[in-house]
Parts: structure tokens; C-alpha cells; sequence
């Protein structure tokens, strides 16, 4: 992901934009697309250019694509053996990212990732004192 994303930004300083597509930094910036580890099917890493916070992403663990959509669950965290696993070109997401809830209990890791109040996802955050 980080070797694509330094091939975004490297198009973007030449051009003055970002690639609309992939395929686009191929032979200049990238030999070739990469292959997505977890697509069953031999496809590549995705890339929205026009999600908000433009994203590139894998399908995860499960095989599915879900357009980049991290599945929250209900009790906090992210079910990641559900969620796309996107990489964030500027950052982190927008508070306004997509996501899908899923209800406490859901097969899904034991992370203990929370949001906190300014949407930034943390380690689970002990008490103040």
C-alpha cells in the first residue's frame, strides 16, 4: 500500500492531480498493479479516487470487496474479518467515512480498536483520572 500510495503522490506532483485509475502509474511510477493478497480471484488492490478521503484498499480476510468499508461493530471496534482494509491517502478518514455496523457478537477479532471523540480510532482508552 505504501509503495502505491508514494506512486499516487509521485503522478500527482508530475501531473498536478491524482490518477484516475491504477493502471495509470504503470510502467512510470509502478511495474504493475499489485495483487491483492486476499482476493481469491488474482484481482488488484482497489483504489476509490473519489470516496471521500480517497482510499486504496484490500478486500480483507473474507474475499469480499465492500467498496471499502471498515464493519463496525455494535459494542466498538471493527469486525475485521468483515471489513475491506483500507488505506487512507490523506490520513484518516473523514468522521463522514462509510462504514457498516454489525451487532455485538458477530464472529469478527478481539481488538479492542474504539473511536474516540474526535474520530480518530485508538487503542481502547483507559479511564481518566
Amino acid at each position: 500500500m505504501a509503495a502505491i500510495a508514494l506512486a499516487i503522490r509521485l503522478y500527482e506532483v508530475d501531473h498536478g492531480r491524482r490518477p484516475r485509475e491504477l493502471s495509470q502509474l504503470v510502467p512510470d511510477y509502478l511495474p504493475t498493479v499489485p495483487l491483492d493478497p486476499f482476493a481469491d480471484d488474482g484481482s488488484t488492490i482497489r483504489y476509490k479516487p473519489e470516496k471521500i478521503g480517497e482510499i486504496l484498499f484490500s478486500v480483507g480476510s473474507d474475499g469480499k470487496e465492500n467498496n471499502g468499508v471498515r464493519v463496525r461493530r455494535e459494542g466498538g471496534g471493527y469486525d475485521w474479518e468483515h471489513s475491506d482494509l483500507p488505506f487512507y491517502l490523506d490520513g484518516r478518514p473523514k468522521k463522514d467515512d462509510a462504514t457498516k455496523q454489525v451487532p455485538s457478537g458477530k464472529a469478527g477479532d478481539n481488538d479492542e480498536d474504539v473511536e474516540n471523540d474526535n474520530g480518530k480510532d485508538n487503542e481502547k482508552q483507559s479511564p481518566k483520572s
